[in-house]
């Protein structure tokens, strides 16, 4: 919480610094004529350029004067040089915009529309608006280096243009929402059919529902007690963060398992808290009836839903391993019936299962990307205590990943995902007073470098290998 609160200071303190000292006209000129994201990047090092000690003015020259292409200017951003190119100019034409492109040696990942900011081609495809010629201020465009065998154009994905090298989640909620939003925990007091009895008994192997949200579990299944939930996540939640829109994030255990008449008025407190801009519910693939898929469509014409089922691996044997009571056809039939309905399909995806090899982890990722799922959370196989796992870690039968057997498998398996799959997740964790190994998943921060370590060192990205990249 320290570091959160330290980091949006920092960077409050640069964006101060820069309104102070960047001449006026060379801000409005920036803020015009790049995009957000481009402007940012911008800003960044025209902070880092201030800092050591070289004139506003000359710093921004040092980037843009050089780059001329054709009568458009561009913009190497220094920390993505070999990348990303973004050039802009005064409304730019297509037929000049595609000299430019070609002086530039690139390639076209897409026009932005000046007044709309929509997409207005994509590889070979136009919108109205190019057809009419008003083309936007600014194309991005990859070397051509970038551009795959499959496919002359590559096709256009918001998140490449702004330098990430996958479709991570934060991201795409601030380009839907416009804003920072983050997700909010609530504990309905539901259960699961393979704790109940109804599949199997003792819950999956991994689990303690209590590590998702400590000192909560208890049968909540009031409309209030949601409410209240939320304003108090809500609370802690904005010592961390500069935030005012959260996902009410029914998390522990299966949170469709039990009549729709007990589950609509649940959710609908959920959605009706002012400060929720919408539902992410996670449950079980083997707990979704029609009948509760028709709620989850009628909620999803009421607001944003992600619906994240509890996929973990293909593999039946390793499904028989964690006590799920299910296989992968569950997962299949789930699917097969949530398409269509408005809501986005989610799978959670551990990494790391005894007995589970490489190969075996690649084909889970092969298939993720072959049911084109909306999104996916990928985590470490960990260790909580007072569960099955944590007896047989004592007893030396399984053993955890170290964080770069880790990480390589995560890169890999990236490769393999559609580039417009949103990654929710890229590692897991509980609670210290919970949690037994492996202690280096504790650190997101490390991790996260290490991944983009990774990814650079291997110049690669989310969807290099996908079949429809």
């Amino acid at each position: 919480m320290i570091d959160d609160r330290r980091m949006a200071l920092w960077n409050r303190l640069m964006y101060l610094v820069g309104q102070t000292f960047l001449p006026a006209n060379e801000i409005r000129k920036a803020r015009t004529r790049v995009s957000r994201n481009v402007y940012s990047t911008a800003r960044e090092e025209v902070w880092h350029g201030w800092k050591n000690g070289m004139e506003s003015e000359s710093v921004l020259n040092s980037y843009r004067e050089p780059h001329h292409v054709a009568s458009f200017k561009s913009i190497h951003t220094p920390r993505r040089r070999s990348t990303q190119m973004v050039i802009f100019g005064e409304k730019m034409k297509e037929d000049a915009a595609e000299e430019a492109i070609k002086s530039a040696d690139a390639e076209v990942l897409g026009f932005r529309v000046q007044d709309s900011g929509r997409v207005a081609e994509v590889g070979s495809q136009k919108s109205p608006e190019a057809e009419n010629g008003r083309i936007g201020e600014w194309a991005i465009c990859a070397p051509k280096h970038l551009s795959t065998p499959r496919s002359p154009l590559l096709p256009f994905h918001a998140w490449r243009a702004a330098s990430l090298r996958y479709h991570a989640y934060n991201f795409y909620l601030r380009q839907k929402f416009h804003a920072r939003v983050q997700k909010v925990s609530i504990d309905a007091g539901f259960t699961c059919p393979n704790v109940d009895g109804t599949v199997a008994k003792g819950g999956c192997t991994f689990c303690d529902n209590r590590s998702f949200s400590p000192s909560r579990r208890s049968p909540r299944m009031s409309p209030k007690d949601v409410q209240g939930q939320i304003s108090e996540g809500i609370r802690r939640l904005k010592w961390r963060y500069d935030c005012d829109q959260f996902i009410a994030y029914f998390q522990p255990a299966t949170n469709t398992y039990a009549p729709v008449e007990k589950l609509r008025p649940l959710y609908q407190a959920a959605i009706e808290h002012p400060k929720v801009v919408g539902l992410a519910v996670g449950t079980r693939p083997d707990c979704v009836p029609d009948d509760v898929l028709d709620l989850l469509e009628e909620l999803a014409g009421q607001t944003y839903l992600s619906v994240e089922y509890g996929l973990q691996t293909i593999h039946n044997r390793s499904l028989d391993w964690m006590n799920r009571g299910h296989h992968h056809d569950s997962m299949l039939d789930a699917v097969a019936r949530s398409r269509g309905r408005g809501f986005e399909i989610c799978a959670h995806v551990i990494l790391g299962l005894p007995g589970e090899t490489h190969d075996d982890m690649l084909a889970t990722a092969r298939e993720v990307a072959r049911l084109r799922l909306d999104s996916v959370k990928l985590h470490n196989l960990y260790v909580v205590k007072d569960t099955p796992l944590a007896e047989q870690l004592d007893r030396g039968e399984v053993r955890m990943l170290e964080r770069g057997e880790y990480i390589q498998v995560l890169v890999d398996f990236l490769e393999l995902l559609p580039p417009e799959m949103i990654v929710e997740r890229i590692s897991g964790d509980a609670p210290p007073d919970y949690f037994v190994a492996p202690t280096w998943c504790l650190d997101k921060p490390a991790i996260r470098a290490a991944l983009d370590r990774e990814l650079a060192r291997r110049d690669t990205w989310q969807g290099k290998k996908s079949q429809s990249a």
